[in-house]
């Protein structure tokens, strides 16, 4: 591979790259217009419509606690009062939007590939194999995260985004969204919700433990077809050092070399990281000159890019 070529798809995938994140910042302000305001053409109605009930759905468990906390009566009424100011203001924070966009994402990955490539969205390859193992903890870790999977999809499709499964600066900024609205014995309120989270325990984290368990076998979850979506994402978002919700975003359409700098990233090789392109992205080809690109080169453009978008 002479020098022209690697510089030629650097070059392209810089390009490629920066396009990807104009998208993604071009479509979240539209989102959250739309999130408010019915109908349009660069978002599906699902779309729109789950994070639009994971905001409310989060501004009524956290107002139902302010309710409980403050003794009041009619708590269902207090509630519906307060609902759409509280989801708003959720909605204003790119990071809810992006967690609840990430999640969408994932979850409709999941079920498109149960239907056409038979991983079960609940229940892949790895998960069984650890459920079946001799060691108590290996399998009662598995059989915990089969049921916050299960959950998780269902959750999805009922567009609820329950406050234990945030990660834990959603968590701290959910408990700061609710206390800047000024109610009542408020540092009692979060004091009694802090102490009934347990991040380790979320979906999330029960999946970064079990990556983390897996020791030799690690790269069994940076396959998608026999770690699920859920897993291999988590996976590569630890391999790589991107955000969870970044990497997640590299499977929508639009972001094909975002995903190919991630799995690099991660230290996937060539031939690995075609099969996982059979499941993601069937009609897409990973470019020859891609071997020039090293997993060090490519977490630096992924960094950078990184940083060039949070400085506008």
């Amino acid at each position: 591979m002479t020098g022209d070529a690697a510089d030629s798809i650097e070059r392209l995938l810089r390009d490629e790259l920066t396009r990807g994140d104009a998208v993604i910042a071009d479509a979240r302000p539209v989102l959250r217009y739309f999130l408010s305001h019915e109908g349009h053409p660069l978002f599906s109605e699902a779309m729109v419509a789950r994070v639009r009930g994971m905001m409310l759905d989060l501004a009524s468990q956290l107002l139902h606690a302010e309710a409980e906390g403050g003794e009041v009566r009619d708590r269902a009424a207090y509630v519906a009062e307060r609902q759409d100011e509280l989801a708003s203001a959720l909605i204003e924070d790119g990071s809810f939007l992006a967690h609840a966009q990430a999640l969408v994402i994932e979850a409709d990955l999941a079920e498109r590939l149960q239907a056409r490539s038979g991983i079960d969205a609940v229940l892949p390859l790895l998960v069984q194999e650890l459920a079946a193992r001799d060691d108590e903890a290996t399998a009662a870790l598995a059989m915990a995260l089969l049921a916050a999977q299960a959950r998780f999809m269902q959750n999805c499709r009922r567009m609820e985004l329950p406050m234990q499964e945030l990660p834990g600066d959603l968590f701290h900024a959910a408990l700061m969204a609710l206390g800047n609205r000024g109610g009542a014995g408020i540092e009692l309120i979060e004091r009694r919700l802090r102490a009934s989270y347990d991040e380790g325990a979320s979906r999330l984290g029960l999946i970064a433990r079990a990556i983390t368990g897996l020791g030799d076998e690690a790269p069994d979850a940076l396959a998608i077809d026999r770690a699920g979506p859920a897993i291999f994402a988590s996976a590569l978002a630890m391999a790589s050092g991107q955000e969870r919700s970044s990497v997640v975003l590299s499977f929508a359409e639009g972001q094909f070399a975002r995903l190919l700098l991630v799995m690099r990233a991660s230290g996937l090789e060539h031939a690995v990281m075609e099969r996982q392109l059979l499941f993601l992205h069937p009609d897409h080809r990973l470019p020859l000159a891609f071997d020039a690109m090293s997993a060090e080169r490519a977490r630096a453009l992924l960094f950078a890019a990184e940083a060039e978008r949070g400085g506008h």
